[in-house]
């Protein structure tokens, strides 16, 4: 799999919505054999429809080459597979081909993941990785076939005899072709069903996603995908009541900050690092969901499976899970009374400047075992031992770094 950091983020392309999304209006639509391009900027009332289902995964899996490739395909008129749609009351539903359609929009509207259309969806926490790998795509894509904007000039331009005979046929191409549709039929179960049987394929939902997608109404994955976003992103959380979800989205955005900020910069120059590492890695959801999963933990049944939590109706669930996940982090970091206030550089990062999960999820979980028992003693006698086992941390980080190696 590629680097995260050189993974484009299209997301924001195509808005997400609720299979059982209901509207006062029923429009009934007219089924169609192709998206032609130009139905996919801003205002055509194609996009106004579009929606991807609000448990697809993030549009996050191509790299800046795989863009390319399929803008190259779609202007040179080979062959590209077709979308599949599905008609609900309400919406056109995405049920495969988010990454096609959504690389055709960024093109148009020129937005890669930090566009005007992206920072509206991300608000200001579009991640530095997010910019690069955005820019590194825009380069590529201009220097090889060039800008939406270059070929709609093209167009508008009355002289075409200085046109080669290459232009003339791409532009032939951008204004006769659409990218194919196939329509799913049936109600929601059939849709879902679809949508699942067809994303086991291709580009396979790994473990992590799947998981995510099977329990995306229960507390633990709401907040994750909050807390991730700071608050922003699409609103998994938008059924509950408004004063809730705005608890939510302000509590999530604390613990954004205690855990992910300030963002990684690489090479590594300074001591101030993120707690939780890097917001942008392929493992910063999985460490977060186990960091959650320690933090609301009990005496009684201990760390439980995310899939054990009831389904949240009313959004209690979701803001019972971060008022403990907040109490942990701002025990371990942060400027709050009682904080251990400690320092990431020491604690949870290697020699080379990488974070090491297990440190960090090693040490959140002894010290909420300890909170659990209300174990006032262990926090003294770690008080009195701290400036010992800082120096060792910090005398012996290459060999820690070896232990750890052999036993993950």
């Amino acid at each position: 799999m590629a680097a995260k950091s050189n993974l484009v983020n299209l997301d924001a392309m195509i808005k997400r919505a609720d299979f059982a999304h209901k509207q006062e209006e029923n429009p009934t639509f007219e089924t169609f054999n192709s998206i032609p391009a130009r139905e996919l900027a801003s205002g055509s009332p194609i996009v106004a429809l579009l929606r991807k289902p609000d448990f697809q995964r993030e549009t996050n899996h191509w790299t800046p080459d795989q863009v390319l490739s399929l803008l190259e395909c779609y202007i040179n008129g080979d062959l590209i597979p077709s979308v599949i749609l599905w008609m609900s009351p309400s919406y056109l539903f995405v049920i495969d081909g988010g990454h096609r359609l959504s690389v055709i929009r960024a093109w148009m509207e020129d937005d890669y993941g930090d566009g005007q259309i992206s920072h509206k969806l991300f608000g200001h926490e579009i991640s530095t990785e997010q910019k690069k790998a955005a820019a590194k795509t825009r380069k590529l894509v201009n220097e090889k076939i060039g800008s939406w904007s270059y070929y709609q000039n093209l167009l508008n331009d009355n002289d075409t005899s200085d046109m080669t005979p290459e232009q003339r046929k791409k532009l032939s191409t951008l204004t006769a072709r659409g990218l194919p549709v196939q329509w799913v039929k049936g109600d929601t179960d059939k849709a879902e069903t679809s949508f699942f049987n067809i994303n086991m394929k291709g580009t396979p939902l790994d473990q992590l996603e799947e998981l995510l997608l099977k329990n995306r109404k229960k507390p633990v994955p709401i907040a994750a995908r909050a807390i991730i976003r700071a608050g922003k992103g699409h609103r998994y959380w938008s059924s509950f009541e408004k004063e809730k979800a705005e608890i939510i989205e302000a509590q999530s955005l604390k613990l954004h900050r205690l855990l992910f900020d300030p963002e990684i910069k690489k090479p590594i120059k300074t001591l101030d690092l993120p707690l939780s590492g890097s917001k942008g890695i392929r493992a910063a959801i999985q460490i977060l969901i186990e960091f959650i999963l320690i933090a609301n933990a009990n005496q009684q049944f201990g760390i439980m499976k995310l899939e054990k939590f009831a389904d949240d109706i009313s959004g209690e669930g979701t803001l019972e899970v971060l008022k403990k996940t907040i109490a942990l982090a701002s025990r371990i970091t942060g400027n709050d009374r009682g904080s251990l206030g400690l320092h990431p550089a020491i604690y949870f990062y290697g020699p080379t400047g990488r974070h090491s999960s297990a440190m960090f999820l090693g040490a959140v979980k002894l010290f909420n075992e300890k909170l659990l028992q209300n174990n006032k003693l262990f926090f003294t006698k770690f008080t009195n031992v701290r400036a010992k086992l800082e120096d060792i941390l910090i005398s012996n980080k290459e060999l820690v770094a070896t232990i750890l190696q052999k036993h993950t």
